[in-house]
């Protein structure tokens, strides 16, 4: 189990994909997420800029986010949205991806107003759960297999976000 940092209060740190040279997001309508050919990374088909930048190291977007930006929690939840599951869909806006990220966020993490700044401050504790020794965690290999555990110790609360990439094929 290690500590993953969730200090994010805003979805701003997505703006990027629309003000990138050259965008991987369009900033008509709802945000149309820019194609490319085909390829399969990882048992991940690769369709569109978006899960380009996400898979593919040689991407020219690929470090458009910073590590330290890559390890938070928000990150994690877009990540694994965008990806999906075996049989995902995947989506041509991005709109909908960043609304569920942020329904999952919320729904994930409590907040707290700071007396002193006034600022609104994540209060849960976030925890990333890789593995244990008694037995696998997770059936398959897969950069999206995820097992998050949020704790409010304000509340007394336990959460867990729980997903097993299992391939199709």
């Amino acid at each position: 189990m290690q500590p993953m940092p969730a200090s994010a209060t805003r979805l701003d740190l997505f703006d990027r994909l629309m003000t990138a040279d050259p965008p991987v997001v369009r900033k008509t309508g709802e945000g149309d997420i820019i194609k490319c050919m085909d390829d399969n990374r990882e048992g991940f088909q690769v369709s569109d800029k978006l899960r380009e930048m996400l898979l593919c190291e040689e991407s020219e977007h690929a470090e458009l986010y910073s590590p330290e930006e890559k390890q938070q929690l928000l990150w994690s939840l877009f990540e694994l949205v965008c990806l999906g599951g075996a049989c995902c869909q995947f989506e041509d806006q991005l709109k909908p991806y960043l609304e569920i990220t942020k329904r999952l966020y919320k729904a994930l993490l409590s907040v707290h107003k700071d007396p002193g700044t006034g600022k609104v401050e994540v209060a849960s504790t976030v925890l990333e759960v890789k593995g244990c020794d008694c037995l696998p965690l997770f059936p398959h290999k897969s950069r999206n297999n995820r097992c998050l555990v949020t704790i409010d110790s304000m509340k007394r609360t336990i959460q867990v976000l729980y997903h097993a990439h299992i391939p199709w094929w």
